[in-house]
Protein backbone atom coordinates (compact mmCIF):
# COMPACT_ATOMS: atom_id res chain seq x y z
CA UNK A 1 0.00 0.00 0.00
CA UNK A 2 1.05 3.67 -0.08
CA UNK A 3 2.96 5.96 0.23
CA UNK A 4 5.60 4.76 -2.48
CA UNK A 5 8.75 6.48 -3.80
CA UNK A 6 7.93 8.81 -7.12
CA UNK A 7 10.28 5.97 -9.58
CA UNK A 8 12.13 8.95 -12.23
CA UNK A 9 13.16 5.64 -14.78
CA UNK A 10 9.64 5.09 -15.21
CA UNK A 11 8.38 8.33 -15.46
CA UNK A 12 7.64 8.47 -18.90
CA UNK A 13 4.24 7.99 -19.58
CA UNK A 14 3.00 5.04 -22.21
CA UNK A 15 0.83 5.62 -25.12
CA UNK A 16 -2.13 4.16 -26.65
CA UNK A 17 -0.95 2.49 -29.93
CA UNK A 18 -3.22 2.75 -33.06
CA UNK A 19 -5.93 0.81 -32.85
CA UNK A 20 -5.16 -0.51 -36.38
CA UNK A 21 -2.12 -2.23 -34.55
CA UNK A 22 -3.46 -3.61 -31.48
CA UNK A 23 -6.87 -5.15 -33.05
CA UNK A 24 -4.72 -6.78 -36.22
CA UNK A 25 -2.59 -7.95 -33.85
CA UNK A 26 -4.43 -9.29 -30.73
CA UNK A 27 -7.25 -10.53 -32.38
CA UNK A 28 -9.65 -12.01 -29.60
CA UNK A 29 -8.55 -10.38 -26.53
CA UNK A 30 -10.01 -7.53 -25.15
CA UNK A 31 -9.82 -4.51 -27.07
CA UNK A 32 -7.96 -2.11 -24.98
CA UNK A 33 -10.99 0.68 -24.75
CA UNK A 34 -14.09 1.54 -22.92
CA UNK A 35 -17.11 3.54 -23.48
CA UNK A 36 -17.00 6.82 -22.51
CA UNK A 37 -20.36 9.03 -21.50
CA UNK A 38 -20.82 10.69 -25.01
CA UNK A 39 -20.70 6.33 -26.03
CA UNK A 40 -17.43 7.38 -27.90
CA UNK A 41 -14.50 4.49 -27.64
CA UNK A 42 -11.76 6.01 -25.02
CA UNK A 43 -8.51 4.26 -25.56
CA UNK A 44 -6.76 2.35 -22.59
CA UNK A 45 -3.02 2.98 -22.09
CA UNK A 46 -0.72 0.21 -23.12
CA UNK A 47 2.89 0.25 -22.02
CA UNK A 48 5.46 -0.98 -24.81
CA UNK A 49 6.40 -3.78 -22.31
CA UNK A 50 2.37 -4.58 -22.00
CA UNK A 51 2.17 -4.49 -25.97
CA UNK A 52 5.39 -6.87 -26.33
CA UNK A 53 3.93 -9.48 -24.33
CA UNK A 54 0.13 -9.55 -25.34
CA UNK A 55 2.12 -10.12 -28.93
CA UNK A 56 3.83 -13.12 -27.78
CA UNK A 57 1.04 -14.60 -26.06
CA UNK A 58 -0.51 -14.28 -29.14
CA UNK A 59 2.07 -15.72 -31.17
CA UNK A 60 1.70 -18.63 -28.43
CA UNK A 61 -1.93 -18.80 -28.71
CA UNK A 62 -1.46 -19.22 -33.01
CA UNK A 63 0.64 -21.86 -32.80
CA UNK A 64 -0.66 -23.90 -29.47
CA UNK A 65 -4.16 -24.10 -31.30
CA UNK A 66 -5.22 -23.07 -27.95
CA UNK A 67 -6.50 -20.66 -25.14
CA UNK A 68 -3.19 -20.08 -23.80
CA UNK A 69 -3.17 -17.29 -21.05
CA UNK A 70 -4.94 -14.61 -22.45
CA UNK A 71 -8.13 -13.68 -21.42
CA UNK A 72 -11.49 -14.82 -23.86
CA UNK A 73 -13.54 -11.42 -23.28
CA UNK A 74 -15.85 -9.89 -25.69
CA UNK A 75 -15.76 -6.02 -25.54
CA UNK A 76 -19.53 -4.32 -25.76
CA UNK A 77 -20.64 -1.07 -25.50
CA UNK A 78 -21.02 -0.49 -21.35
CA UNK A 79 -20.45 -3.85 -21.00
CA UNK A 80 -17.25 -6.16 -20.97
CA UNK A 81 -18.49 -9.52 -20.14
CA UNK A 82 -16.11 -13.05 -20.05
CA UNK A 83 -16.90 -16.23 -21.83
CA UNK A 84 -18.47 -18.70 -18.96
CA UNK A 85 -16.32 -22.04 -18.39
CA UNK A 86 -18.92 -23.98 -20.51
CA UNK A 87 -17.80 -21.13 -23.46
CA UNK A 88 -14.13 -22.29 -23.00
CA UNK A 89 -11.63 -24.07 -25.65
CA UNK A 90 -10.71 -26.15 -22.46
CA UNK A 91 -12.76 -27.45 -19.68
CA UNK A 92 -11.13 -27.19 -16.49
CA UNK A 93 -11.73 -28.51 -12.84
CA UNK A 94 -11.55 -25.23 -11.51
CA UNK A 95 -14.56 -23.97 -13.12
CA UNK A 96 -16.37 -21.74 -11.15
CA UNK A 97 -19.63 -23.39 -9.79
CA UNK A 98 -23.34 -21.79 -9.32
CA UNK A 99 -23.93 -24.07 -6.21
CA UNK A 100 -22.14 -21.70 -3.08
CA UNK A 101 -22.05 -22.29 0.43
CA UNK A 102 -22.76 -19.47 2.79
CA UNK A 103 -18.29 -18.55 2.45
CA UNK A 104 -18.12 -14.54 1.99
CA UNK A 105 -15.33 -13.57 0.05
CA UNK A 106 -14.10 -10.20 0.35
CA UNK A 107 -11.24 -8.93 -1.50
CA UNK A 108 -9.39 -5.39 -1.12
CA UNK A 109 -9.38 -3.48 -4.23
CA UNK A 110 -7.77 -0.39 -5.59
CA UNK A 111 -9.25 2.12 -7.77
CA UNK A 112 -6.41 4.83 -8.12
CA UNK A 113 -4.95 3.78 -11.70
CA UNK A 114 -4.95 5.66 -14.75
CA UNK A 115 -2.55 7.34 -17.17
CA UNK A 116 -1.62 9.55 -14.98
CA UNK A 117 -1.45 7.54 -12.11
CA UNK A 118 0.21 4.80 -10.39
CA UNK A 119 1.69 2.92 -13.13
CA UNK A 120 4.42 4.96 -13.32
CA UNK A 121 5.23 3.28 -9.91
CA UNK A 122 6.20 0.41 -10.90
CA UNK A 123 4.76 -3.46 -10.82
CA UNK A 124 4.82 -7.11 -10.80
CA UNK A 125 3.50 -8.83 -13.93
CA UNK A 126 1.19 -7.41 -16.81
CA UNK A 127 -2.30 -6.80 -16.08
CA UNK A 128 -4.22 -8.89 -18.51
CA UNK A 129 -6.27 -5.18 -19.25
CA UNK A 130 -2.92 -3.47 -19.83
CA UNK A 131 -1.90 -0.27 -17.69
CA UNK A 132 -5.90 0.34 -17.60
CA UNK A 133 -7.66 3.42 -15.85
CA UNK A 134 -9.34 2.24 -12.93
CA UNK A 135 -12.44 5.31 -14.26
CA UNK A 136 -13.35 3.26 -17.62
CA UNK A 137 -16.95 1.47 -17.19
CA UNK A 138 -14.84 -1.25 -19.55
CA UNK A 139 -12.62 -2.06 -16.88
CA UNK A 140 -15.01 -1.91 -13.83
CA UNK A 141 -17.54 -4.17 -15.83
CA UNK A 142 -14.69 -6.49 -16.72
CA UNK A 143 -13.64 -6.77 -13.01
CA UNK A 144 -17.13 -7.15 -11.75
CA UNK A 145 -17.67 -9.85 -14.22
CA UNK A 146 -14.54 -11.77 -12.52
CA UNK A 147 -15.16 -10.75 -9.44
CA UNK A 148 -18.93 -12.54 -9.86
CA UNK A 149 -17.56 -15.47 -11.68
CA UNK A 150 -15.17 -16.14 -9.25
CA UNK A 151 -16.89 -15.91 -5.96
CA UNK A 152 -15.65 -13.28 -5.02
CA UNK A 153 -18.81 -11.25 -2.73
CA UNK A 154 -17.43 -8.27 -1.84
CA UNK A 155 -14.82 -5.58 -2.58
CA UNK A 156 -12.93 -3.40 0.32
CA UNK A 157 -12.06 -0.24 -1.98
CA UNK A 158 -8.93 2.35 -1.43
CA UNK A 159 -10.56 5.80 0.19
CA UNK A 160 -8.56 8.46 0.22
CA UNK A 161 -11.14 11.25 0.88
CA UNK A 162 -13.69 13.16 -0.75
CA UNK A 163 -11.63 14.74 -3.04
CA UNK A 164 -9.58 11.95 -4.07
CA UNK A 165 -9.50 10.45 -7.65
CA UNK A 166 -10.37 7.06 -5.72
CA UNK A 167 -13.49 8.84 -4.15
CA UNK A 168 -14.62 10.23 -7.44
CA UNK A 169 -14.65 6.89 -9.40
CA UNK A 170 -16.54 4.94 -6.52
CA UNK A 171 -18.89 7.56 -6.23
CA UNK A 172 -19.86 7.68 -9.59
CA UNK A 173 -18.80 5.48 -12.93
CA UNK A 174 -18.39 2.36 -10.04
CA UNK A 175 -20.88 2.73 -7.78
CA UNK A 176 -22.99 3.09 -11.22
CA UNK A 177 -21.49 -0.64 -12.59
CA UNK A 178 -21.74 -2.50 -9.77
CA UNK A 179 -25.86 -1.29 -9.45
CA UNK A 180 -26.03 -3.34 -12.19
CA UNK A 181 -24.33 -6.72 -10.09
CA UNK A 182 -24.77 -9.02 -7.03
CA UNK A 183 -21.02 -7.45 -5.95
CA UNK A 184 -21.04 -5.52 -2.84
CA UNK A 185 -18.22 -2.76 -1.78
CA UNK A 186 -17.01 -1.12 1.37
CA UNK A 187 -14.36 1.45 1.54
CA UNK A 188 -10.85 0.59 2.94
CA UNK A 189 -10.14 4.03 4.81
CA UNK A 190 -6.96 5.23 4.02
CA UNK A 191 -5.82 7.08 7.44
CA UNK A 192 -2.33 8.11 6.70
CA UNK A 193 -3.70 10.02 3.88
CA UNK A 194 -6.30 11.71 6.26
CA UNK A 195 -4.53 12.49 9.73
CA UNK A 196 -1.40 14.04 10.19
CA UNK A 197 0.17 11.14 11.64
CA UNK A 198 3.48 11.55 13.78
CA UNK A 199 6.30 9.00 14.68
CA UNK A 200 3.36 8.35 17.85
CA UNK A 201 1.26 7.30 14.98
CA UNK A 202 -2.40 9.01 15.28
CA UNK A 203 -3.18 10.79 18.48
CA UNK A 204 -7.33 10.45 18.70
CA UNK A 205 -7.28 12.77 21.83
CA UNK A 206 -6.74 15.73 19.75
CA UNK A 207 -9.65 17.65 18.27
CA UNK A 208 -8.40 18.18 15.10
CA UNK A 209 -8.40 14.54 14.33
CA UNK A 210 -11.87 13.77 16.12
CA UNK A 211 -13.27 15.93 14.02
CA UNK A 212 -11.77 14.84 10.79
CA UNK A 213 -13.13 11.02 11.84
CA UNK A 214 -16.09 12.44 12.01
CA UNK A 215 -16.63 14.93 9.00
CA UNK A 216 -15.29 12.07 6.60
CA UNK A 217 -17.79 9.61 8.00
CA UNK A 218 -20.63 11.99 7.63
CA UNK A 219 -19.56 12.37 4.24
CA UNK A 220 -19.19 8.14 3.59
CA UNK A 221 -22.79 8.06 5.23
CA UNK A 222 -24.00 10.70 2.84
CA UNK A 223 -22.55 9.71 -0.23
CA UNK A 224 -21.64 5.74 0.14
CA UNK A 225 -23.43 4.10 3.16
CA UNK A 226 -26.60 4.12 1.56
CA UNK A 227 -25.56 2.67 -2.00
CA UNK A 228 -27.63 -0.19 -2.32
CA UNK A 229 -24.43 -2.69 -2.71
CA UNK A 230 -22.81 -1.08 -0.17
CA UNK A 231 -21.77 -4.42 2.47
CA UNK A 232 -23.19 -4.19 5.87
CA UNK A 233 -23.10 -6.65 8.95
CA UNK A 234 -25.95 -6.57 11.14
CA UNK A 235 -27.16 -3.19 9.83
CA UNK A 236 -24.47 -1.37 10.04
CA UNK A 237 -21.70 -0.41 6.97
CA UNK A 238 -18.63 -1.44 6.75
CA UNK A 239 -15.64 0.87 7.15
CA UNK A 240 -11.92 -0.74 6.84
CA UNK A 241 -9.69 0.77 9.27
CA UNK A 242 -5.78 0.94 7.97
CA UNK A 243 -4.11 1.23 9.68
CA UNK A 244 -5.75 0.27 12.71
CA UNK A 245 -2.50 -0.04 15.17
CA UNK A 246 -1.34 3.71 14.39
CA UNK A 247 -4.29 4.88 16.46
CA UNK A 248 -3.26 6.39 19.99
CA UNK A 249 -4.99 7.79 22.47
CA UNK A 250 -8.73 7.27 23.28
CA UNK A 251 -9.72 4.76 20.47
CA UNK A 252 -12.79 3.91 22.05
CA UNK A 253 -14.37 7.30 22.79
CA UNK A 254 -13.62 9.00 19.79
CA UNK A 255 -15.50 5.20 18.05
CA UNK A 256 -18.10 6.29 20.41
CA UNK A 257 -18.51 10.21 19.66
CA UNK A 258 -18.59 8.93 15.94
CA UNK A 259 -20.87 6.30 15.90
CA UNK A 260 -23.37 8.81 18.50
CA UNK A 261 -23.58 11.46 15.78
CA UNK A 262 -24.14 9.24 12.40
CA UNK A 263 -27.92 7.95 11.40
CA UNK A 264 -26.02 4.64 10.66
CA UNK A 265 -23.77 3.28 13.11
CA UNK A 266 -20.70 2.35 11.40
CA UNK A 267 -19.37 -1.16 11.75
CA UNK A 268 -15.22 -0.55 12.23
CA UNK A 269 -12.86 -3.37 10.84
CA UNK A 270 -9.73 -3.21 11.83
CA UNK A 271 -6.02 -4.42 10.55
CA UNK A 272 -5.50 -5.38 14.22
CA UNK A 273 -4.24 -8.39 13.74
CA UNK A 274 -0.07 -8.31 13.67
CA UNK A 275 2.72 -10.87 12.84
CA UNK A 276 3.08 -11.65 16.72
CA UNK A 277 0.86 -14.06 18.30
CA UNK A 278 -1.32 -11.39 21.03
CA UNK A 279 -0.33 -9.93 23.84
CA UNK A 280 -2.37 -9.29 27.04
CA UNK A 281 -2.58 -5.43 25.74
CA UNK A 282 -3.89 -6.64 22.26
CA UNK A 283 -6.73 -8.83 24.36
CA UNK A 284 -7.75 -5.43 26.12
CA UNK A 285 -8.25 -3.79 23.16
CA UNK A 286 -9.88 -6.03 20.40
CA UNK A 287 -13.14 -4.82 22.10
CA UNK A 288 -12.59 -1.41 20.20
CA UNK A 289 -13.24 -3.16 16.91
CA UNK A 290 -15.99 -4.71 15.48
CA UNK A 291 -14.03 -6.90 13.53
CA UNK A 292 -10.34 -7.66 13.69
CA UNK A 293 -7.77 -9.01 10.41
CA UNK A 294 -4.38 -9.39 9.59
CA UNK A 295 -3.87 -6.42 5.99
CA UNK A 296 -0.92 -8.79 4.26
CA UNK A 297 -0.12 -11.97 6.31
CA UNK A 298 3.09 -11.73 4.34
CA UNK A 299 4.37 -10.01 7.65
CA UNK A 300 4.13 -13.17 9.34
CA UNK A 301 5.71 -15.32 6.46
CA UNK A 302 8.35 -12.93 7.01
CA UNK A 303 9.01 -14.41 10.84
CA UNK A 304 8.46 -18.15 10.01
CA UNK A 305 11.79 -20.80 9.55
CA UNK A 306 10.33 -22.04 5.90
CA UNK A 307 12.75 -25.20 6.51
CA UNK A 308 11.02 -25.88 10.18
CA UNK A 309 7.01 -25.17 8.81
CA UNK A 310 4.88 -24.77 6.23
CA UNK A 311 3.20 -20.71 5.82
CA UNK A 312 0.03 -22.81 5.80
CA UNK A 313 0.85 -24.50 8.74
CA UNK A 314 2.45 -21.25 10.59
CA UNK A 315 -1.07 -18.98 9.21
CA UNK A 316 -3.07 -21.50 10.79
CA UNK A 317 -1.67 -22.03 14.41
CA UNK A 318 -1.60 -18.01 14.21
CA UNK A 319 -4.99 -17.32 13.61
CA UNK A 320 -6.49 -19.66 16.15
CA UNK A 321 -4.93 -17.26 18.41
CA UNK A 322 -6.00 -14.31 17.03
CA UNK A 323 -9.55 -15.79 16.92
CA UNK A 324 -9.58 -16.70 20.36
CA UNK A 325 -8.71 -12.87 21.30
CA UNK A 326 -11.48 -12.06 19.04
CA UNK A 327 -13.86 -13.84 20.71
CA UNK A 328 -13.34 -12.56 23.99
CA UNK A 329 -13.57 -9.10 23.31
CA UNK A 330 -16.72 -10.23 21.07
CA UNK A 331 -15.42 -9.01 17.59
CA UNK A 332 -15.73 -10.70 14.75
CA UNK A 333 -12.22 -12.20 12.91
CA UNK A 334 -12.05 -12.27 9.19
CA UNK A 335 -8.99 -14.47 8.34
CA UNK A 336 -6.81 -13.06 5.38
CA UNK A 337 -4.72 -14.71 2.78
CA UNK A 338 -2.35 -13.34 0.22
CA UNK A 339 -0.82 -15.13 -2.90
CA UNK A 340 2.63 -13.65 -2.45
CA UNK A 341 4.19 -10.23 -2.53
CA UNK A 342 6.88 -8.79 -4.39
CA UNK A 343 7.24 -4.75 -4.50
CA UNK A 344 11.04 -4.87 -5.98
CA UNK A 345 9.55 -3.46 -9.12
CA UNK A 346 7.74 -0.29 -6.67
CA UNK A 347 11.54 0.54 -5.65
CA UNK A 348 11.14 -1.55 -3.13
CA UNK A 349 13.76 -4.48 -1.28
CA UNK A 350 11.75 -6.33 1.28
CA UNK A 351 11.97 -10.80 0.19
CA UNK A 352 9.74 -11.61 -2.36
CA UNK A 353 7.20 -14.06 -1.84
CA UNK A 354 6.87 -15.85 -4.47
CA UNK A 355 3.30 -15.72 -6.58
CA UNK A 356 2.62 -19.36 -6.57
CA UNK A 357 -1.16 -21.00 -7.15
CA UNK A 358 -0.31 -24.30 -5.30
CA UNK A 359 1.16 -22.68 -2.56
CA UNK A 360 -1.90 -20.19 -2.06
CA UNK A 361 -4.42 -22.74 -2.41
CA UNK A 362 -2.92 -24.55 0.58
CA UNK A 363 -2.84 -20.87 2.38
CA UNK A 364 -6.62 -20.75 1.56
CA UNK A 365 -7.49 -24.29 2.53
CA UNK A 366 -5.87 -23.37 5.96
CA UNK A 367 -7.29 -19.94 6.53
CA UNK A 368 -11.09 -21.25 5.85
CA UNK A 369 -10.67 -23.58 8.88
CA UNK A 370 -9.58 -20.65 11.30
CA UNK A 371 -12.74 -18.90 10.18
CA UNK A 372 -15.28 -16.79 12.62
CA UNK A 373 -18.96 -19.01 12.07
CA UNK A 374 -20.84 -15.73 12.81
CA UNK A 375 -19.53 -13.84 9.60
CA UNK A 376 -17.98 -17.08 7.37
CA UNK A 377 -15.64 -14.77 5.79
CA UNK A 378 -12.39 -14.86 4.50
CA UNK A 379 -10.57 -11.84 3.11
CA UNK A 380 -8.27 -11.98 0.13
CA UNK A 381 -5.47 -9.16 0.09
CA UNK A 382 -5.70 -7.94 -2.45
CA UNK A 383 -7.37 -8.07 -5.84
CA UNK A 384 -5.24 -5.35 -7.88
CA UNK A 385 -2.33 -4.15 -5.51
CA UNK A 386 -0.12 -4.46 -8.40
CA UNK A 387 2.47 -2.46 -6.73
CA UNK A 388 3.52 -5.27 -3.67
CA UNK A 389 2.14 -8.21 -6.54
CA UNK A 390 -0.31 -9.14 -3.96
CA UNK A 391 -3.32 -9.03 -6.48
CA UNK A 392 -5.24 -11.81 -7.69
CA UNK A 393 -6.52 -10.14 -11.14
CA UNK A 394 -5.27 -11.62 -14.06
CA UNK A 395 -2.20 -11.03 -15.76
CA UNK A 396 0.06 -11.97 -19.08
CA UNK A 397 1.73 -13.91 -17.19
CA UNK A 398 -0.37 -15.97 -14.77
CA UNK A 399 -3.80 -15.80 -16.29
CA UNK A 400 -6.70 -16.78 -14.19
CA UNK A 401 -5.04 -19.35 -11.75
CA UNK A 402 -5.40 -17.19 -8.58
CA UNK A 403 -9.04 -16.69 -9.56
CA UNK A 404 -9.30 -20.20 -10.22
CA UNK A 405 -8.10 -20.62 -6.47
CA UNK A 406 -10.27 -18.66 -4.60
CA UNK A 407 -13.11 -19.89 -6.75
CA UNK A 408 -11.99 -23.54 -5.48
CA UNK A 409 -11.12 -23.06 -2.39
CA UNK A 410 -12.61 -20.34 -0.78
CA UNK A 411 -15.87 -19.47 -2.99
CA UNK A 412 -16.86 -22.48 -3.23
CA UNK A 413 -15.74 -24.23 0.37
CA UNK A 414 -17.30 -23.58 3.92
CA UNK A 415 -15.66 -21.85 6.48
CA UNK A 416 -14.65 -24.00 9.55
CA UNK A 417 -14.44 -21.93 13.24
CA UNK A 418 -11.64 -23.51 15.56
CA UNK A 419 -13.61 -22.54 18.26
CA UNK A 420 -16.50 -25.02 17.77
CA UNK A 421 -14.27 -27.93 18.55
CA UNK A 422 -13.09 -26.17 22.09
CA UNK A 423 -14.85 -25.40 25.18
CA UNK A 424 -14.79 -22.21 27.16
CA UNK A 425 -13.63 -21.71 30.53
CA UNK A 426 -14.71 -18.30 31.75
CA UNK A 427 -13.71 -16.53 34.85
CA UNK A 428 -15.74 -13.42 35.89
CA UNK A 429 -14.10 -11.86 39.15
CA UNK A 430 -16.28 -9.39 41.44
CA UNK A 431 -13.70 -6.75 41.25
CA UNK A 432 -10.07 -6.33 39.59
CA UNK A 433 -6.56 -4.21 40.90
CA UNK A 434 -4.51 -2.15 38.61
CA UNK A 435 -1.00 -2.56 40.53
CA UNK A 436 1.14 0.80 40.42
CA UNK A 437 2.75 1.73 37.36
CA UNK A 438 0.81 -0.92 35.81
CA UNK A 439 -2.35 -0.42 33.60
CA UNK A 440 -3.67 -3.97 33.37
CA UNK A 441 -6.88 -5.01 35.75
CA UNK A 442 -5.99 -8.38 37.26
CA UNK A 443 -7.44 -10.62 39.64
CA UNK A 444 -5.97 -14.08 39.10
CA UNK A 445 -2.58 -15.44 38.53
CA UNK A 446 -3.57 -19.12 37.32
CA UNK A 447 -0.80 -21.75 37.13
CA UNK A 448 -2.61 -24.45 36.19
CA UNK A 449 -6.00 -26.18 34.58
CA UNK A 450 -6.96 -29.56 34.64
CA UNK A 451 -9.86 -31.98 34.21
CA UNK A 452 -10.35 -35.33 35.29
CA UNK A 453 -13.61 -38.37 35.32
CA UNK A 454 -13.53 -39.62 39.07
CA UNK A 455 -9.89 -40.59 39.77
CA UNK A 456 -8.91 -40.36 36.12
CA UNK A 457 -6.99 -37.72 34.91
CA UNK A 458 -8.37 -35.99 31.44
CA UNK A 459 -5.87 -32.91 30.82
CA UNK A 460 -3.47 -31.42 32.89
CA UNK A 461 -2.74 -27.67 31.10
CA UNK A 462 0.18 -25.45 32.02
CA UNK A 463 -1.24 -22.17 31.73
CA UNK A 464 1.95 -20.45 31.64
CA UNK A 465 3.49 -22.53 28.40
CA UNK A 466 -0.61 -22.34 26.82
CA UNK A 467 0.23 -25.51 25.16
CA UNK A 468 -3.19 -27.12 24.28
CA UNK A 469 -4.39 -23.61 25.32
CA UNK A 470 -5.70 -20.52 23.32
CA UNK A 471 -6.94 -17.27 25.22
CA UNK A 472 -9.51 -14.73 24.65
CA UNK A 473 -9.61 -11.33 26.58
CA UNK A 474 -8.36 -10.60 29.76
CA UNK A 475 -5.86 -12.77 30.07
CA UNK A 476 -2.34 -11.48 29.66
CA UNK A 477 1.46 -12.56 29.14
CA UNK A 478 2.99 -15.60 30.28
CA UNK A 479 5.16 -14.74 33.57
CA UNK A 480 7.88 -17.20 35.36
CA UNK A 481 10.03 -17.24 38.53
CA UNK A 482 12.06 -20.34 37.47
CA UNK A 483 9.37 -22.59 39.64
CA UNK A 484 6.21 -22.23 38.12
CA UNK A 485 4.60 -19.84 34.96
CA UNK A 486 1.48 -18.34 34.86
CA UNK A 487 -0.72 -15.79 33.53
CA UNK A 488 -2.62 -12.89 35.24
CA UNK A 489 -6.34 -12.98 34.08
CA UNK A 490 -9.02 -10.25 34.93
CA UNK A 491 -9.05 -7.44 32.16
CA UNK A 492 -11.57 -3.94 31.96
CA UNK A 493 -14.58 -5.85 32.54
CA UNK A 494 -13.45 -8.65 35.40
CA UNK A 495 -13.88 -10.95 32.47
CA UNK A 496 -11.71 -13.56 31.11
CA UNK A 497 -12.37 -17.10 28.19
CA UNK A 498 -9.56 -19.71 28.34
CA UNK A 499 -9.74 -22.47 25.06
CA UNK A 500 -9.05 -25.85 25.58
CA UNK A 501 -9.91 -29.15 23.90
CA UNK A 502 -13.44 -30.13 23.65
CA UNK A 503 -13.13 -33.98 23.94
CA UNK A 504 -12.05 -33.85 27.32
CA UNK A 505 -14.56 -31.80 28.53
CA UNK A 506 -17.30 -34.22 27.46
CA UNK A 507 -15.88 -36.55 29.68
CA UNK A 508 -15.03 -34.46 32.87
CA UNK A 509 -16.71 -34.79 36.14
CA UNK A 510 -14.57 -32.12 38.11
CA UNK A 511 -12.55 -29.19 36.55
CA UNK A 512 -9.27 -27.78 39.34
CA UNK A 513 -7.84 -24.53 38.60
CA UNK A 514 -3.93 -23.56 40.76
CA UNK A 515 -3.42 -19.95 40.90
CA UNK A 516 -2.71 -17.13 43.03
CA UNK A 517 -5.42 -14.35 43.74
CA UNK A 518 -4.39 -10.85 43.55
CA UNK A 519 -6.13 -9.96 46.73
CA UNK A 520 -8.37 -12.27 49.34
CA UNK A 521 -11.95 -12.32 48.69
CA UNK A 522 -12.21 -11.75 45.09
CA UNK A 523 -15.07 -13.80 44.50
CA UNK A 524 -15.49 -15.91 40.76
CA UNK A 525 -17.95 -17.20 38.99
CA UNK A 526 -17.08 -20.01 36.89
CA UNK A 527 -18.61 -20.36 33.78
CA UNK A 528 -17.91 -23.97 31.50
CA UNK A 529 -19.17 -23.57 27.57
CA UNK A 530 -21.67 -20.84 29.23
CA UNK A 531 -23.32 -23.07 31.86
CA UNK A 532 -22.35 -21.61 35.85
CA UNK A 533 -20.56 -24.72 37.60
CA UNK A 534 -19.85 -22.99 40.86
CA UNK A 535 -18.24 -19.54 43.17
CA UNK A 536 -14.96 -19.71 44.41
CA UNK A 537 -13.73 -17.37 46.81
CA UNK A 538 -9.68 -16.75 45.65
CA UNK A 539 -6.40 -16.81 48.44
CA UNK A 540 -3.78 -14.00 47.69
CA UNK A 541 -1.65 -17.45 48.44
CA UNK A 542 -0.72 -20.14 45.47
CA UNK A 543 -4.07 -22.14 46.17
CA UNK A 544 -6.37 -25.28 44.37
CA UNK A 545 -9.58 -24.44 43.26
CA UNK A 546 -11.79 -27.38 42.40
CA UNK A 547 -15.64 -27.52 40.90
CA UNK A 548 -17.68 -30.32 40.03
CA UNK A 549 -19.40 -30.53 36.54
CA UNK A 550 -22.51 -32.26 37.06
CA UNK A 551 -23.91 -34.86 34.42
CA UNK A 552 -20.22 -34.06 32.76
CA UNK A 553 -20.88 -31.62 29.99
CA UNK A 554 -24.74 -32.03 29.80
CA UNK A 555 -26.56 -28.61 30.28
Amino acid sequence: MLPYAHRTDLSVRPRPYPAWRVRGHVAGTLPPYSINSDNQPEWLYLSPRTYRMMLETTRRRLLAGTVGLVASGTAVAGRVRSQSPDETTQATSSSPSNERPSTTVCAHYYPWYGPDSHWDEGYTETPLLGEYDSGHSAVIDQNLDWAEQYGIDWLSASWWGPNSRENRILATVFGDRIRETDVEYSVLYESLGRFDATDDGIDMDLPENRERLLSDLEYLQENHFRHPNYRRVNGKPIVYLWPSRAFRGDVVGAFEEVRAELDAEPYIWGNFVSPHAPTGADRDRVGAFDAISMYNPYALWRRIDADERSFASALSDHYHQWRAAAEGGETHFYPTVVPGFDNTEAGGDLPVLPRDPERFRDDCRSARKTGDSAVNTVVVTSYNEFHEGTHVEPTLEMGHALLEAVSDELATAEVTDPLDARASLELRFDRTESPPDDSRQLAFAANRIALRDGTTPLANYDVGAATGLLFGGGVYDSESDGARSWRWMGGSDGRCRVFFELPAVEDATALTVEGLGIDSGVRTTVRLDGREIGTVTLSDRWDTYELSIPNGSDP
